[in-house]
């Protein structure tokens, strides 16, 4: 949770999944299934190469009038596509987190 954005969407199976309560109280139960998800799809995180070019990047995403995004990029053979972070209060937090199958 102290990486996660108050405003975090997850995009799995072109749907988007955001927190519908505070915080604190999705926190406590998991009442959008928003934590279960995001644990579900992690899952092979660990077995990402990220010394691979083939299977991990990482950039930098400019939008205009907009602080700067860090994107990881994992390639290919895993369930997350892309994870945006965007920069809050001194710190970047997980903003975004593609999963599609596209």
């Amino acid at each position: 949770m102290k990486l996660l954005s108050g405003d975090i969407e997850v995009y799995k199976n072109d749907s988007t999944y955001y927190f519908k309560k505070s915080f604190k109280t999705e926190q406590n139960t998991d009442y959008s299934k928003m934590i279960s998800l995001i644990k579900e799809i992690a899952k092979d995180l660990s077995t990402v190469n990220t010394k691979s070019i083939d299977e991990y990047e990482e950039n930098m995403r400019l939008t205009y009038g907009e602080d700067t995004k860090h994107v990881i990029k994992i390639k290919k053979g895993h369930v997350i596509k892309e994870i945006v972070f965007k920069y809050y209060g001194g710190q970047y937090l997980i903003y975004e987190i593609n999963a599609n199958n596209n």
